[in-house]
């Protein structure tokens, strides 16, 4: 209805993403989702949403698989920390 998903507010985007995955509806918005985190590297964006991951195991895998695939695109330090994060540091 409100067309949260895909949404271009990078901020907005971020906070639907995540509140989608602490509600169980992470596989709703996964398409959506792995975008967004292809486009935004900002550490505040993209850490609420890998520690949302990171806080259930099926979660923990979803996230490093994503990681695994738009990691190297990030800046250094932001791949620093959302290792951490998947790592539960």
């Amino acid at each position: 209805t409100f067309k949260l998903t895909g949404n271009g507010n990078a901020i907005i985007a971020s906070a639907w993403y995540k509140l989608a995955i602490d509600s169980g509806q992470a596989a709703s918005v996964q398409t959506a989702m792995t975008a967004y985190l292809s486009r935004v590297g900002r550490m505040k964006l993209i850490s609420p949403i890998y520690r949302a991951l990171a806080a259930t195991d099926a979660g923990r895998a979803q996230a490093k698989a994503i990681f695994a695939k738009l990691g190297p695109g990030y800046h250094p330090i932001a791949q620093q920390a959302v290792e951490r994060i998947i790592k539960g540091k």
